[in-house]
C-alpha cells in the first residue's frame, strides 16, 4: 500500500513520464527475468504443451489425499502422464496442489521454471 501512494504522489507532482522513468530501472530487470524464465507463464499449461509435444495426451491432476480442518487443508495431487507419475505437490487447495506438481514435473523433466 505505501509503495503504491508512492507512486500515485509521483503521478500527481509530475505525471506518466515521471512515473515512467522511476519504474523503468525496476521492471526492465524484472521483466527480463521473468520472459528468460518463462515465469510469466503457468506451470500447468507448461507441463501439458511438453506432454503433448511428446505425443502424450494432456496431464491428469489426481488428488491423492486431503488431510486437516476445513478451514485449513493440506492437499496432495500427483500429475500423471501416459500411465507415470511425474511429480506430487501439496497445497491449500487441490489447483495450488495441483499447480506445484506441474511445477516438480518440470524441473524433473529439467525444464526452466
Amino acid at each position: 500500500d505505501t509503495f503504491e501512494a508512492f507512486i500515485g504522489a509521483i503521478y500527481l507532482d509530475g505525471g506518466i513520464e515521471k512515473v515512467e522513468k522511476f519504474l523503468f530501472p525496476f521492471l526492465e530487470t524484472a521483466s527480463e527475468d521473468i520472459l528468460i524464465n518463462r515465469k510469466n507463464e503457468d506451470p500447468k499449461s507448461l507441463l501439458q504443451e511438453w506432454a503433448q509435444s511428446q505425443g502424450f495426451y494432456a496431464p491428469q491432476y489426481v488428488t491423492r489425499s486431503e488431510q486437516g480442518p476445513d478451514h485449513s487443508k493440506q492437499f496432495e495431487v500427483a500429475v500423471i502422464i501416459g500411465g507415470e507419475v511425474y511429480a506430487e505437490g501439496v497445497g491449500p487447495s487441490k489447483q495450488a496442489a495441483a499447480k506445484n506438481a506441474a511445477r516438480k514435473a518440470l524441473e524433473k523433466l529439467g525444464l526452466v521454471f
